[in-house]
């Protein structure tokens, strides 16, 4: 049976949403056992960002530059 598009829809904004986030806030990797408060994250790895590139690209995104980038 194949997924709805509403389903399809909502799995996409998901997946981009996650991405989003480990790429800019990293992954929580240590907890307090009490609280259960976050005491640390890492930075999101070359496979992480691996993914997001690979989301991109089969969405066909690409960044447009133009005079006024600050990459000038």
């Amino acid at each position: 049976m194949a997924a709805s598009d509403t389903i399809l829809k909502e799995l996409h904004e998901v997946v981009a949403t996650e991405l989003l986030d480990i790429i800019r806030n990293g992954v929580p990797v240590k907890w307090d056992e009490e609280t259960g408060d976050e005491l640390a994250r890492r930075k999101a790895t070359a496979a992480e960002f691996s993914a997001a590139i690979a989301f991109l690209k089969a969405n066909e995104i690409t960044a447009n530059l133009d005079d006024t980038d600050a990459t000038k």
